[in-house]
């Protein structure tokens, strides 16, 4: 036990990950089962005072159907797990991109602004650099801003929804480009295991 010791894990390679998840029953499933179980049952829109038939839970239930909010929600869940993290990014019709880098002003939202929902998985989003340092801000220590990989579009974090894989400490987060693991980073030796048994 003196001598032996424990070395810094690879980085997490994306094309070993998607492969396990793909060609693996058992990677597959440990990405899958806890999103799948989650998003199921899905949600009920309701609050004090509102009954099922009230025209603006139908609104909001008609929005989510629009925007395939359950799938979207499922699908960022999997690439988060899988990948260490993904965000989803609302497009609203009246925050044109050149806005996108700023702050969401709530009340600057109208009625049936929402368009869609997009999923960028950790690989196809990277942060500026940037990291909210207001010591009052709930998000304090996270990016502030991320940039598509595939054009020079800036998002401010206050319009995205961001899911984190398997947490890491704060170190390794800063090496993983402010993102955390894939849940098959710790395991993908025993599923190796496992599918060659």
């Amino acid at each position: 036990r003196t001598s032996s010791s424990y070395h810094p894990m690879a980085m997490g390679n994306r094309v070993e990950q998607e492969s396990l998840f793909r060609g693996s029953w058992l990677g597959g499933r440990i990405i899958s089962t806890l999103p799948e179980d989650m998003i199921r049952p899905w949600r009920k829109v309701r609050w004090e005072g509102q009954k099922d038939d009230d025209e603006n839970v139908k609104t909001i239930r008609a929005t989510e159907k629009r925007v395939r909010a359950k799938k979207r929600l499922l699908t960022c869940s999997k690439w988060a797990r899988l990948y260490g993290g993904a965000l989803i990014v609302p497009v609203l019709r009246s925050q044109p991109d050149e806005v996108l880098a700023e702050p969401l002003d709530y009340e600057d939202i109208q009625r049936d602004d929402l368009v869609a929902l997009h999923v960028f998985e950790r690989w196809r989003i990277n942060t500026d650099g940037t990291l909210i340092t207001d010591a009052m801000d709930p998000e304090n220590g996270m990016p502030e801003r991320y940039r598509l990989a595939e054009s020079t579009v800036a998002i401010h974090h206050t319009r995205v929804v961001r899911l984190d894989g398997r947490e890491v400490p704060y170190f390794i987060w800063r090496a993983n480009g402010l993102w955390h693991d894939s849940v098959l980073q710790m395991i993908i030796n025993n599923v190796k295991q496992y599918d060659a048994a």
